[in-house]
């Protein structure tokens, strides 16, 4: 009768550890899957994505990531049903034979806004019609009249990044599934999302750029990886010394906010550091601080300001990165 009854406290004991080693589990899980979601109006909102897996449309094919693996999701334009179905209506009036369904299809497309941006820009491209090339521009910049810049994206395939490799596609599931502390269990549309950042994500990333390289005349620029999405807070912040006439060690050693003794390299100080948001972003001044809400999104570029002697520089700067979302947290 005792060793019946030890053993049975000791099942008892056991499945009472078993149960709790499952709930550790299931909670580190959770923590590994609590995010920052970026909304498209700006909001921000701290969750834990549920969704299991992400469906990935590609060029070579579908793909299915573990959301497990995902640090960022960069999202681009997605358009919900009944978006999709306005905006189509919209573009078929426009070559209506009637004068007020032409008009109503401009008013239309610009309360579509931000979101007909992309397909009126491509449209445009290939509209071969005057009136109607005449109509587009007209949607485009009474589009751009009313929407912040940051918020006119052209991008329409989402950008997955995982510890070992970037993917680019479109993001095939509707919804994500997710749970908020304020807001219980959710489905997050797709189309309403701009950015979903892991716990661990953020941080800061250190860059080493070389003068010899992307401070010579050659004017090569440094492709950081770092993706800029146009919403978020970038701060940049340079140490470091290039000597910009290494024929001469030591004489025109030059900080991250530029030796002016040393003069200009195509209107920038030489020795400068400069950053560009972009392949064909305007350059701006980082200094040895930067810290600003870009209003575009794109590709991270740096670059040195050479010398004015047609000669290439010595040292490098170290530059720290970081990326942190600004919006409004509800």
């Amino acid at each position: 009768m005792l060793l019946r009854a030890v053993l049975l406290s000791l099942s008892l004991t056991f499945v009472a550890g078993v149960g709790f080693a499952q709930e550790e589990t299931k909670k580190t899980v959770a923590l590994n899957h609590e995010a920052e979601v970026l909304f498209a109006n700006g909001s921000i909102v701290r969750m834990v994505v549920m969704q299991e897996n992400l469906e990935v449309a590609t060029k070579y094919g579908k793909l299915t990531i573990p959301i497990k693996d995902v640090r960022r999701v960069d999202f681009g334009v997605h358009l919900s049903g009944d978006v999709e179905s306005k905006l189509d209506a919209a573009l078929k009036k426009l070559n209506s034979p009637q004068y007020k369904l032409r008009e109503a299809a401009v008013h239309d497309l610009v309360d579509i806004g931000e979101l007909a941006y992309p397909t009126l820009t491509a449209v445009a491209a290939k509209s071969s019609g005057p009136e109607m090339t005449q109509r587009i521009a007209q949607a485009i910049q009474r589009i751009k009249a009313k929407v912040p810049e940051n918020k006119l994206r052209l991008r329409e395939d989402d950008i997955i990044t995982t510890p070992t490799f970037t993917i680019i596609g479109k993001i095939v599931n509707p919804t994500l599934k997710a749970k908020a502390e304020y807001f219980g269990d959710l489905n997050l549309c797709i189309s309403s999302l701009r950015t979903i950042r892991w716990s661990g994500a953020g941080g800061e990333v250190e860059i080493n750029v070389e003068a010899a390289k992307y401070g010579s005349v050659s004017g090569q620029w440094l492709d950081t990886g770092i993706r800029v999405d146009g919403i978020s807070q970038l701060t940049l912040v340079a140490t470091g010394q290039v000597d910009l006439w290494p024929q001469g060690p030591g004489q025109y050693m030059s900080s991250p906010k530029g030796y002016p003794q040393a003069g200009k390299r195509n209107g920038h100080v030489s020795g400068t550091l400069l950053g560009r948001i972009g392949e064909t972003g305007e350059v701006f001044t980082v200094g040895d601080r930067y810290q600003a809400t870009p209003n575009r999104e794109g590709k991270l570029y740096l670059q040195i300001a050479a010398n004015p002697w047609n000669s290439d520089s010595s040292g490098s700067y170290q530059v720290r990165v970081s990326l942190n979302f600004v919006g409004q947290t509800p």
